[in-house]
């Protein structure tokens, strides 16, 4: 009960052009200028994005993305699922927004914390839930 369908292309007016066959990763690549997800690693708890405390409260962290985005994205996130890792210790997020200074390069994440940074301190944005996400879109 199911159809394969593959090599095909639709065409505007009355000339077919050549069908084009990109590699998998150049269509990966193309895809990414959209759509960006940062998923959270807590087996190698990997930091998603590194940066410093700027207050005891408040912490900018910065990350490259692996192209360049069509547009500066939009960050799609909650902050209950993030949390920032300090040397000393680990601190759950309150509010996790897309910082000024973002481009279609990079990304600038500020995420704040009820208490308990120091400022000027190294800072790592970590996933504190399994599944956490956080999507950057540069939709049309």
């Amino acid at each position: 009960n199911n159809i394969g369908l593959g090599g095909v292309s639709l065409e505007f007016g009355g000339v077919a052009n050549a069908f084009e066959y990109l590699p998998y990763d150049v269509e990966w690549y193309r895809c990414l200028r959209y759509l960006y997800v940062l998923d959270g690693d807590l087996v190698t708890s990997s930091p998603l994005a590194l940066g410093v405390a700027t207050s005891a409260t408040v912490a900018d962290t910065y990350r490259a993305l692996p192209v360049r985005m069509r547009a500066v994205p939009t960050l799609t996130a909650t902050a209950a699922e993030w949390e920032i890792d300090e040397i000393a210790s680990a601190i759950a997020c309150t509010v996790l927004v897309l910082g000024s200074g973002s481009s279609t390069d990079a990304i600038r994440l500020t995420a704040t914390v009820a208490a308990g940074l120091t400022q000027y301190r190294f800072a790592n944005l970590r996933s504190l839930a399994p599944g956490g996400k956080a999507i950057l879109s540069a939709e049309l």
